[in-house]
């Protein structure tokens, strides 16, 4: 009986983007996100802008601090939301004082021998494995030079924290967007913010502890 199936008025535009990429798979999404906030929202310019720029980094986002370079599962498995780095380690993913990710290459596991040439000789080398692939392919030094110049540990401790500051950022838009829509709508999204807000900082929290106590101590 709900009416919003999706729980979140945002979490909508998955479905919209899915119904017309699988008409046209070469759609701009670009306009996919317009085209939704439009219908979703019936605004003007303006508040399109600030609506689209809230939707835009929130996958990237997610995706560091929460599944850094494909590192693989962090959640809870009973709830897939939830913080739960000790029981995914050294089962989805190993991580030691010294590194951290999967070895999957010809040298590991050779699950990378599934892949087609060019990708399977792209993927086994960490040199020209993409870094968004990394921790999927290789287990890699937590000092390991990454293309921005900071160490793979620098790196992947700023993306544990990047979505508290994306949140933060987000309600900020979001409230300013308040004379823009209709009162109930606002305050159901804003409550959604909130809640990541509080979810964000919890699975930072959860993970620097984590993480730190792995790569000081060797727990």
């Amino acid at each position: 009986n709900d009416e919003n199936w999706c729980g979140h008025h945002f979490a909508q535009a998955n479905w919209f983007a899915f119904g017309r990429l699988a008409w046209n798979p070469d759609y701009d999404d670009n306009v996919i996100t317009e085209q939704w906030i439009k219908m979703t929202w019936n605004c003007g310019d303006q508040t399109l802008a600030t609506i689209k720029e809230i939707m835009t980094p929130t996958w990237e986002s997610f995706v560091k601090s929460q599944t850094p370079y494909a590192l693989g599962m962090t959640c809870s498995a009973k709830d897939h939301f939830a913080p739960d780095f000790p029981k995914r380690a050294n089962k989805s993913w190993k991580v030691t004082t010294k590194a951290i990710g999967n070895e999957r290459t010809s040298h590991g596991s050779d699950y990378v021998s599934q892949y087609f040439k060019p990708n399977r000789t792209m993927f086994d080398k960490i040199e020209t494995c993409p870094e968004e692939m990394l921790l999927f392919f290789h287990l890699v030094d937590w000092n390991h030079k990454m293309k921005s110049g900071k160490t793979l540990r620098e790196e992947f401790f700023e993306g544990l924290r990047s979505n508290i500051e994306l949140s933060r950022r987000n309600i900020a838009l979001w409230q300013s967007l308040k004379e823009q829509l209709d009162e109930r709508r606002f305050d159901e999204v804003l409550s959604k913010l909130e809640k990541q807000l509080e979810a964000s900082e919890e699975y930072y929290d959860n993970g620097f502890r984590f993480f730190s106590e792995i790569i000081e101590n060797g727990k």
